[in-house]
This record gives C-alpha cells, structure tokens and sequence, in this order.
C-alpha cells in the first residue's frame, strides 16, 4: 500500500513539473509580447526547479517503498498497480457492522478458543476435587516367587530350580474402603477452590471477548472514518482544481503574479496528494 501511495504521489509531482513546463512557455511568449516583465520568466523557472526536486524525491520514495517491500534491490523489482476505479463502490462491502463480524470472528479466533479449552479444564477439575466426597474401593494383587540355595557343611539337600519356583509362589489380594468421614475440610476446600477457578476463567472469557469487540469495533470505525476523509478528499480535489484553473487563466491574461499562481497549483498538488493518501488508507480499513 505504501508502494502505491508513493506511485501515485510520483505521478502528481510529474503532473506538476508538466504543468510548470507549460507555463514557462507561455510566460516565455508573454515576455517576448512585452506582457509581463522578465522577472516572472525567472520566478517560473525557479518554481520549474522546485517542482523538479520534488518529482526527484518522489521517485526516490518509490525505490525505498520498492525496497522496504523487499528488503533486497529494489531495482529490479516492481508490482501490478490494480485497476481502482471508484474505491468506495468496489472495498465498500467489506465495511460490516461490528456485530457481525464479532459473530463469525468468536467462533475461531485463537485467543478465544484458548480461554474456551481452558475453561473446560477448570470444569474438569472441578469433578475431580468433588470426587473426594465419595468412598473409594481400592483393589489390590499381588505374586511373587524365589529361589534358595544352601551351601555348606549338612545334610540340607537343595531342591531343583523348577521344584522351587512351583512350590514357593504366593499370592495376595485384598480390598480396601475407605469413607470421607473427616479429613480437615480438605475436599471442601479444593471444591472452593475449583468452583472459584472456574469463576476466574469465565471472567477471563468474557474480558477476551470484550478486548477482541473492542478491536473490531476501532477496526469499522477507523474504515467509516477513511471512508469519509475519502470521500470530502474528492470534494477538495474538484475545489482546489476549479481554483487552480481561474488562476491560470488570470496569469495567463497577466491579471496575477507567479507567487499566485504557484500558491494555487500547490494547493491543487496537496489535495490530490491527500486524496491518494485518503483512498489507500481506506483501502487498507476496510
């Protein structure tokens, strides 16, 4: 977008110099009829010069954009300016009402979906620590074997390793109850505490999606606002251009001076600058 806000200021800088052109040599004819005195000829060609640095810092500002864009040489390097012929018309569909895009926005933002998952979990925890109100039944298994060897001085007689391992196996198994009849409030206390968290994490919730409104909410009024400034911009341009045009006709019939003339060209060049930089940043909002 820079890029192309940069493009179109180059574009009014050459309009300009073109403009500046022109009228040197009419000023150029003027002075040759004895219509205006050589003076002008000078000051119009210091502003021809003036306008010239200006159309030089233009399409350095386009390399540079070309550059930040790329981060590489920017001289080989351009992009495709798109067709925009009434901006309003063609990027005004995608102003939505907040409500809307909050709507379809809730369901898959990242943020939201993180505080939703954490919100069940805290649900989850919160069975767990009311668990501890119930008896628990454990149950318990257990085998185990050996096998012995005597060595020394006797009679003892060692039986076969296959003999042993029949013989020595033994076997547990057991069940146990306990009941909750009172153990220093603890269950209670991490019920509280669950209940509570799940408190915390709805809050959380809602402030999420308060935060994520609000950004929908700067994000459509900023795209009205760009509309608008749009819009008064292209009354400006018609203003400034009506105004640009009497003052060339008045020095052209040498009724004003150059510093007129140039002070209604600029003003023309500003508002056409203002109207390519009104149309890009609502491009970009909406």
């Amino acid at each position: 977008v820079q890029v192309l806000y940069n493009k179109e200021v180059q574009k009014i800088a050459e309009l300009q110099v073109a403009l500046s052109n022109e009228q040197v040599v009419k000023t150029e004819a003027l002075v040759k009829n004895g219509k205006v005195p050589l003076s002008q000829l000078y000051d119009m060609k210091a502003q021809l010069a003036k306008d010239e640095v200006s159309l030089t810092e233009a399409r350095n500002n386009v390399k540079l954009a070309l550059l930040d864009l790329t981060e590489r040489d920017g001289e080989n390097f351009d992009i495709v300016v798109p067709e925009v012929e009434d901006a309003v018309e063609q990027y005004m569909s995608s102003i939505l009402p907040p409500d809307n895009v909050y709507d379809h926005a809730v369901a898959f933002k990242p943020q939201i979906k993180e505080q939703e998952y954490l919100l069940e979990s805290q649900k989850k925890m919160l069975k767990v620590a009311q668990a501890g109100y119930y008896p628990k039944l454990n149950f318990g298994a257990s085998y185990s074997n050996g096998y012995y060897h005597y060595s020394g001085d006797g009679d003892y007689t060692n039986l076969a390793f296959s003999d042993q391992l029949k013989n020595n196996g033994r076997k547990t198994i057991g069940f146990s109850l306990s009941i909750p009849l009172f153990n220093r409030f603890q269950v209670r206390n991490n019920v509280r505490s669950a209940r509570i968290g799940i408190r915390n994490r709805e809050l959380m919730m809602e402030n999420t999606k308060k935060v994520l409104y609000k950004e929908i909410q700067q994000a459509y009024y900023n795209a009205t606002a760009a509309q608008d400034k749009y819009t008064a911009s292209d009354k400006s341009v018609l203003a400034s251009k009506e105004a640009f045009s009497y003052a060339e006709d008045r020095y052209a019939a040498g009724k004003s001076t150059v510093f007129e003339y140039s002070e209604a060209k600029t003003k023309y060049a500003q508002s056409l600058s203002e109207q390519a930089q009104a149309k890009y940043d609502f491009i970009f909002r909406t």
